[in-house]
């Protein structure tokens, strides 16, 4: 409340022009800005205890991150330790079982039986003397070699010459290996160009032995390696030709279970461990050294789940050297290591995922922070403990003004209810949380409101909580623009529906902040009633008029209605305002009065209508302007009928507007005019269809307002009840008339 020494003007008080006078005896000054003694010293001692503790939670934190650094490392290191190990020790059982495997088939190779057989097929390209003793020895061969693949997990063997061609082959070979004869002879073409010491191999222990020639595939779902063991020429027949290679054994084995025994995770395993083995494409490929990069084209990747698959993979792929976060196989972020085997160029690669490894760090991560954080609280606590003792002395200073401070408030106060007991409106202030503190008596006899008591009492409990979002956007509109009105609120007031006047007006504290808002509610509601029964008699008078105009022409039926609720739900999704849906409502209603005042026989003329006629169509509207152009709407009704038909380039009627001259109800009205008119049949054509109605309006952007448009098109889109189409019966004249997609002047 301002205080001042102008004269009181009892009218302008009433009407908020003018703050309440009151003269009163200069009450002493408070002075609560200036600190009791020891005050600066007590500023002092905080600023400084701030600082340490500053500084020691500084510290804590620095050796916290130094901790958890070391600890990280430490896991690291582990981890690489862990992983080499198990790649390491998987590669060697890589090498074990492909040693087992070689070590049987040069058994077989060995023998002098099998060394003269192909030695003796190899002469007989020159001695044709010798093809019937081969033929003879065949099945002999044959049945070796059948017994032979028979064993262990072989799937087929196949003797081949030294051009790459098939001696001997187990039975069913193609079908249990998939291995065509050109397979064969690559098989054994990679063989012969092998060397003894291929590729290049990190460790030295390493670079004298030879790699067999080895291809790894699919086939019926099931991983697949072929071996091939060179068979070397018999002693008995020189020392010319002694250890001359003459041919090859391929070896196709099955190689799911061996390396699922590899790949699978033992009882010790971490969570989040894998193994993987690399497969070199083709025939034996090696990786370069040191980089850890393949250099053949492509490569393959092999894990075991529920089967061995051979996936293909990236031909820049990376393999990790050392332990390093590294992206794995299937996408996860990983530590990982890798160890080439020995005996074959595959290798092994251990991972984990990194979230995992690292997990013991998190844990010991969070239990610094928790026990780090605990210490820093206690701390605190005990400086707080400490400054709440030197700070009692002040408090009891303030205390004492406060009292003061206070006793003058109680004294404005009962001034505050004198002045308000006489107003019949209801006055309340509430805090900014909503709590009502103070209310004058009219409030109080309505929400049995009890001062200096009840600071629980809220808007909702006094007005019901339907009015609650209506009070919460006048206390934001008068907080933002310092004054708030919201007319003809309905609400329910000691069990009675009211319509009240509300203005809200916001409370500032002494730095200016908003701290409460005041609300001033009054009775309107005869008022209202009073107005709203004039409205009513408009319409029902709207009503007579739009029924004598739809008997004169039975195609009207039905269009005034639709005509209003279609301007209706435009101004709805414009945010029009309540006036503006009322002018919109009454406008459309009389849009068709003044056709009463045109001949019967041009408004429901059955044909089209001719130039002369249309020009006389086009007069209703002055008709109707003339019928209504006295009565008091309160309302731009009359200048929105007025203006329905005009244009925005200035090609309508009656008075040739243009662009900003019309006004935006006109426009709205003149675009759902357009729209029911054209949607509706005539007597002289059918109705046209909402889109083709929505594509000519758009067309014709320079005649009508596009932004209408636009939502008349939402509300066709959405088949808003309003904008659909509704055929009537045709009657026997509709039926036979011509039909023009072109609408006369009459709609």
């Amino acid at each position: 409340m301002k205080v001042s020494e102008q004269t009181y003007d009892p009218q302008a008080a009433a009407l908020g022009n003018q703050d309440i006078i009151v003269q009163e005896p200069a009450a002493p000054q408070l002075d609560l800005t200036t600190p009791p003694a020891g005050k600066n010293r007590r500023g002092v001692w905080v600023w400084g205890t701030a600082l340490a503790y500053a500084v020691i939670a500084a510290t804590v934190m620095f050796i916290l991150i130094v901790a958890v650094d070391d600890k990280k490392q430490s896991t690291v290191d582990q981890t690489s330790s862990r992983l080499n190990a198990l790649a390491s020790e998987k590669a060697k059982v890589v090498d074990a079982w492909f040693r087992r495997f070689s070590a049987l088939g040069e058994r077989f190779a060995d023998s002098d039986f099998i060394r003269i057989f192909v030695f003796e097929n190899t002469l007989a390209a020159i001695d044709p003397a010798l093809a019937d003793t081969i033929a003879e020895q065949q099945p002999y061969v044959q049945n070796v070699v059948d017994r032979f693949s028979a064993s262990d997990e072989l799937l087929g063997v196949a003797l081949i010459d030294s051009n790459g061609l098939p001696i001997a082959i187990s039975q069913d070979h193609a079908e249990h290996t998939g291995l065509s004869d050109i397979d064969l002879k690559i098989l054994w073409q990679k063989f012969d160009e092998q060397s003894p010491n291929a590729g290049a191999i990190e460790d030295a222990s390493l670079q004298q032995q030879s790699t067999p020639p080895v291809m790894a595939r699919n086939h019926k779902d099931n991983l697949v390696v072929d071996i091939a063991v060179p068979i070397l020429a018999p002693q008995s027949f020189g020392e010319g030709i002694n250890g001359q290679t003459i041919g090859a054994m391929i070896m196709s084995v099955d190689a799911n279970s061996g390396m699922a025994g590899v790949l699978e995770l033992s009882l010790i395993s971490q969570e989040g461990e894998r193994h993987w083995l690399l497969i070199p494409a083709g025939l034996g490929g090696q990786p370069s050294a040191g980089t850890g990069q393949l250099i053949n084209n492509s490569a393959s990747v092999l894990h075991f789940d529920q089967r061995a698959e051979i996936r293909p993979v990236s031909n820049d792929l990376a393999l990790p050297v050392s332990l390093e976060t590294y992206t794995s196989f299937d996408g996860r972020t990983v530590f990982a290591a890798s160890t080439r085997a020995a005996y074959v160029p595959w290798i092994v690669v251990s991972e984990i995922d990194s979230a995992v490894a690292l997990q013991p760090v998190a844990n010991y991560r969070n239990a610094a922070w928790v026990i780090s954080i605990a210490a820093l609280m206690i701390l605190a606590l005990t400086f707080v403990t400490i400054w709440w003792r030197q700070n009692s002395l002040h408090d009891r200073a303030m205390a004492r003004q406060y009292h003061q401070l206070a006793s003058k408030i109680y004294e404005h106060k009962i001034l505050l209810e004198s002045i308000t007991s006489a107003i019949p409106d209801f006055i309340w202030l509430k805090r900014t949380n909503g709590e009502i503190i103070w209310a004058n008596k009219s409030f109080a006899r309505l929400s049995r409101f009890v001062p200096d008591q009840d600071y629980s009492t809220t808007e909702r409990d006094v007005f019901g909580a339907s009015i609650v979002p209506v009070m919460a956007a006048g206390d934001r509109s008068a907080i933002e623009t310092g004054l708030a009105r919201i007319d003809e609120q309905s609400m329910m007031l000691q069990g009675e529906e009211r319509i009240v006047n509300l203005t809200k007006v916001p409370v500032a504290g002494d730095t200016n902040d908003v701290v409460g808002v005041v609300g001033v509610a009054r009775d309107v509601t005869l008022t209202v009633q009073q107005r709203r029964k004039k409205e009513r008699l408009i319409r029902q008078t709207v009503q007579a008029l739009v029924r004598s105009v739809e008997l004169v022409d039975t195609y009207l039926v039905g269009h005034t209605n639709r005509l209003q609720n279609l301007c209706l739900a435009i101004a709805e999704r414009l945010d029009c305002t309540a006036d503006d849906k009322v002018t919109l409502e009454l406008a459309a209603g009389l849009s068709q009065v003044g056709k009463s005042f045109i001949a019967k026989e041009i408004v429901a003329k059955p044909e089209r209508h001719t130039e002369n006629e249309a020009r006389i169509m086009q007069d209703h509207i002055r008709h109707a302007v003339s019928v209504v152009e006295h009565v008091d709407f309160e309302l731009p009704v009359v200048e929105t009928l007025a203006q329905m038909h005009e244009r925005l380039d200035g090609t309508g009627y009656p008075n040739g507007l243009e662009g900003q001259k019309i006004s935006f109800l006109a426009r709205i009205m003149a675009v759902a005019d357009v729209y029911c008119a054209r949607t509706s049949p005539r007597s002289y054509r059918q109705f046209v269809a909402p889109q083709e109605v929505i594509l000519q309006l758009q067309a014709n952007s320079n005649r009508y307002d596009q932004s209408v448009v636009a939502t008349l098109n939402t509300l066709v889109v959405e088949k808003h009840p309003c904008a659909l189409v509704i055929e009537p019966e045709k009657s026997e004249q509709s039926d036979n008339a011509t039909l023009d997609t072109v609408p006369s002047a009459a709609g």
